[in-house]
């Protein structure tokens, strides 16, 4: 029944996806009243996360910034499913990048490189950035458990010549392409909840927040510049990238350090435009005193 249930959905997905954009955000317009207002899908979750974020803000301004993420976010999952039937012309109309040449400056250094980002703004039409480089880019991702969504997410990410790995194989696949001698790009979205082993804490929108220390462990390791994705919204479905170089020789840092950086880069990028981050995401549900029970 499962998989019927996922059938039945890729059939309506793939159908109304074959819709132009104009006609896609009207029915994106639609499906905010419905989340928001009928169903309220974590409007708590996403009121109190804001709360705690922006503690000036008054009780109506986080109202209204709840409103336009959930505007955002229908936007989002529009453009996530559009890819279906996005070809390459399209999507570089509509994700641009202001620096890709930064990556060929490495490429020629014989340097591999981490890619740090975090869910913002539409992190899923990166994987178009694929063509842009002379590197191999690689997204770690952390596997679903519904293995048909799963694997339709990963055609997704596949289409424009993406390579994907899950997180558990990150240093086989960084070996196996240092072996070929073939200098890659691995991006992390760095935001997620991490795993229950190691996790550094540190303070992320005025609570301590655990992270994963992933990225900081293997750009040491291999010694791998990081940078940092920053990705912007222009207008409605259309995103404009720019690359910061945050560690050019980061063995010389401690994991901490590292990680302290890359989570400031974020909390300043969020700031900017705050309705565009997911805050849907239950990102403060552990605390340090239960994160390992929990977790067990």
């Amino acid at each position: 029944m499962k998989n019927v249930g996922f059938y039945i959905s890729y059939a309506i997905i793939w159908i109304l996806t074959l819709l132009p954009f104009k006609a896609l955000y009207i029915f994106s317009d639609f499906a905010f009243l419905i989340v928001y207002y009928v169903i309220g899908y974590r409007k708590k979750v996403v009121i109190d996360n804001l709360h705690h974020a922006f503690p000036e803000k008054s009780k109506q301004e986080i109202l209204v910034l709840s409103k336009k993420f959930f505007h955002h976010f229908c936007d989002f999952l529009i453009e996530f499913a559009k890819i279906i039937h996005l070809s390459a012309g399209q999507i570089d109309k509509r994700f641009t990048y202001v620096n890709p040449e930064l990556f060929n400056n490495y490429y020629n250094r014989n340097k591999s490189v981490v890619l740090v980002l975090p869910h913002y703004a539409n992190w899923e039409w990166v994987a178009n950035c694929a063509n842009k480089m002379k590197l191999k880019p690689i997204a770690i991702y952390k596997p679903l458990r519904n293995k048909k969504f799963d694997h339709l997410i990963l055609s997704l990410r596949k289409k424009w010549n993406m390579q994907a790995a899950p997180m558990n194989d990150v240093i086989r696949v960084i070996l196996s392409h240092e072996k070929e001698k073939i200098r890659i790009v691995t991006s992390y979205l760095v935001d997620q909840t991490p795993p229950r082993r190691y996790p550094f804490w540190i303070n992320f929108f005025n609570r301590e927040t655990p992270f994963y220390t992933g990225p900081a462990k293997i750009a040491k390791k291999f010694a791998q510049p990081i940078v940092y994705m920053k990705v912007t919204k222009i207008k409605r479905g259309y995103y404009q990238v720019e690359f910061y170089p945050l560690f050019d020789e980061p063995e010389r840092y401690t994991e901490e350090e590292i990680i302290d950086r890359i989570v400031r880069e974020i909390e300043n990028h969020v700031r900017e435009k705050p309705e565009y981050w997911l805050w849907s995401h239950r990102r403060w549900k552990h605390t340090k005193e239960n994160y390992t029970s929990t977790n067990n």
